[in-house]
């Protein structure tokens, strides 16, 4: 059944149909969305009164070159389908490989990260900032391997995260394994998280890792921001809070805070929060606006999907990851997105580290082959 699932994907990619294969945290088996007409947006707004079941897509920032997606859930798959049936129909149909022209994406170098690094120092020695999420990209020559391969691999090496890979009818590829939720809605009851701050696992146990006060700082701004949102919509005693413990994310560690709601919720409440959470400054920085900006005028590259976020959506629930540990899959290589926080107790060598630790999320599968 693996191989008949890995040409069946491949023909939908052949024809130019749209298509997300995902599998959420803990759960041991992906399914696959088929969107024959997915809709491209500007505003988070549109999916308010939506009731279909799909998937969204949506960028750090929504632009015309990154617009927010929703992919409807036309079809179905998962392991126990029948495929025949829908590749009789997608047979009939012309082959539509999307031929992009691919500006390049090379690695960020050092010298580069460096200078940024040093640009945003300056900006937080003279307080007009906080914290700021500095970002680069690492490219990584592509191997013969299919992509659904690389998905299926990344999925069973990372359980707890959300694996993901995703087509769009625009010929653009994207894949990622996101340890981080940001906002989970039931019917009786919203989930969030605060996570942040980030050291190597290696071989020690989670009991035994120790914080410095930087990472604990820097993990504080992100539950502080959180809960005042939370706050300012259900008031100090509507929502429960964790105390901050320590969790592991492939061979990274990070510090996380849970919130949860379980009072008046609906839908409303859940998109209304969604705006106010997107970008988060575990992605982004504080104050949010003013980190934006630096972003925009320091980082080298566009984030693009990166730091945005994704997941399913229902007529009752929905479930969104930030879009970390991702890459865009382009004809000769990945290019692999990764970032840290910036504070004033950062040290450059330190946060390059740190974002060569997150690159090994997707590398180590990738070479792993």
């Amino acid at each position: 059944m693996t191989s008949d699932l890995e040409s069946f994907h491949e023909l939908l990619m052949r024809k130019g149909i749209a298509f997300v294969r995902f599998r959420l945290p803990g759960q041991p088996n992906a399914k696959t969305y088929i969107s024959y007409l997915p809709e491209s947006f500007s505003d988070l707004n549109y999916l308010f009164s939506n009731k279909k079941k799909g998937f969204v897509f949506a960028p750090f920032q929504t632009n015309k070159e990154t617009p927010i997606w929703f992919l409807t859930a036309n079809e179905i798959i998962d392991d126990s389908s029948d495929l025949q049936q829908q590749e009789e129909f997608l047979l009939q149909l012309p082959d539509r490989i999307q031929y992009i022209q691919h500006p390049e994406i090379p690695s960020t170098s050092k010298i580069k990260y460096s200078d940024s690094f040093s640009k945003l120092m300056q900006d937080l020695e003279t307080e007009q900032i906080d914290k700021v999420i500095l970002s680069k990209i690492v490219s990584k020559q592509r191997n013969k391997e299919t992509l659904f391969e690389l998905f299926a691999r990344l999925s069973k090496t990372y359980p707890q995260a959300f694996t993901y890979f995703i087509h769009l009818n625009t010929g653009e590829l994207w894949m990622g394994a996101s340890p981080e939720l940001l906002l989970e809605q039931k019917e009786n009851e919203i989930r969030t998280m605060a996570l942040a701050g980030t050291q190597t696992l290696a071989n020690r146990e989670l009991a035994n890792l120790v914080w410095n006060s930087k990472e604990q700082k820097e993990q504080a701004y992100v539950a502080d921001y959180v809960s005042a949102i939370l706050q300012s919509r259900v008031g100090k005693n509507g929502f429960e809070q964790t105390e901050t413990y320590s969790v592991q994310a492939g061979n990274l560690a990070h510090l996380r805070t849970d919130f949860r709601i379980q009072k008046d919720v609906d839908r409303t409440l859940a998109f209304d929060l969604i705006k106010k959470l997107h970008p988060t400054p575990a992605v982004c920085g504080i104050p949010l606006e003013a980190a934006k900006s630096r972003i925009e005028k320091t980082e080298t590259h566009r984030r693009k999907y990166y730091t945005g976020f994704l997941g399913p959506i229902h007529s009752d629930s929905l479930r969104f990851f930030v879009n970390l540990r991702c890459m865009q899959i382009l004809p000769e290589y990945y290019a692999l997105y990764v970032g840290g926080g910036i504070t004033r107790d950062s040290e450059l060598e330190k946060e390059w580290l740190e974002t060569e630790a997150k690159a090994q999320t997707l590398l180590s599968v990738i070479q792993s082959n």
